[in-house]
């Protein structure tokens, strides 16, 4: 995302308040499949807030489906009102939350330190609403490192963030996410443990997409996912 009269402007967009869509998705290999079923959802809606600001999240929902867990829920952001609704569509719950101002949710929230400055050794943190509750994720920014994927060589910096909630990566243990070492902050790699599946995978789409109502950006091309 890059500055644009004092704003944000998400490149191939028109900086003019519509709506942008951040979309992660995952699914598990056919193989995979037959005895653990990934079948990942995530989408967040953000409304362009002011000139000076992230855009705004407006609403949130998590469909995740990995073997026998499930999850499908949503938030309902109203910044106006300091407010937020958390729905539980499988319990069912519904419940107001007071929040505090430009706070996201945690997708948006991944996308937004992508914006920030990362230096070695220094934490950044993150506001975000989740698990009925609002949170400072710290992000411990950890080293640079240069790696080799399919693409090529790629100067990276290693974040690790530290989620109390569920968040997007719910039950993995800690993870480390690799990003390219330059203003676009692109994630390239991400690390984790999954107990069922010890190998690692590779993808070739992109880890987030953009979604600006008729047009959808991939704001990186290639992932690559270690399972250990």
């Amino acid at each position: 995302m890059d500055r644009d009269k004092g704003g944000y402007r998400i490149p191939g967009t028109e900086n003019d308040g519509d709506k942008v869509k951040i979309l992660s998705t995952a699914q598990s290999a056919s193989w995979v499949s037959v005895f653990y079923t990934v079948d990942d959802r995530v989408e967040s809606t953000l409304l362009k807030d002011s000139a000076e600001s992230f855009f705004q999240p407006s609403q949130y929902r998590i469909k995740i489906r990995e073997g026998r867990h499930r999850r499908d829920k949503e938030i309902i952001f109203d910044a106006h009102n300091s407010k937020a609704v958390y729905i539980d569509r499988l319990k069912p719950e519904r419940k107001d939350f007071q929040v505090t101002p430009q706070v996201l949710d945690p997708l948006s929230g991944f996308y937004y330190l992508r914006l920030l400055k990362l230096s070695v050794g220094q934490p950044v943190y993150i506001t975000i609403f989740d698990s009925k509750k609002v949170w400072n994720v710290e992000v411990q920014v950890l080293k640079k490192e240069k790696i080799t994927l399919p693409i090529g060589k790629i100067n990276t910096v290693v974040v690790k963030p530290l989620m109390k909630s569920e968040g997007i990566f719910y039950g993995k243990g800690e993870i480390f996410i690799w990003l390219t070492d330059d203003e676009k902050h692109i994630p390239v790699k991400m690390q984790t443990k999954v107990a069922i599946v010890p190998s690692q995978q590779h993808w070739s789409r992109p880890l987030l997409t953009l979604v600006n109502p008729s047009v959808l950006l991939s704001i990186c091309n290639c992932l690559y996912y270690e399972q250990s």
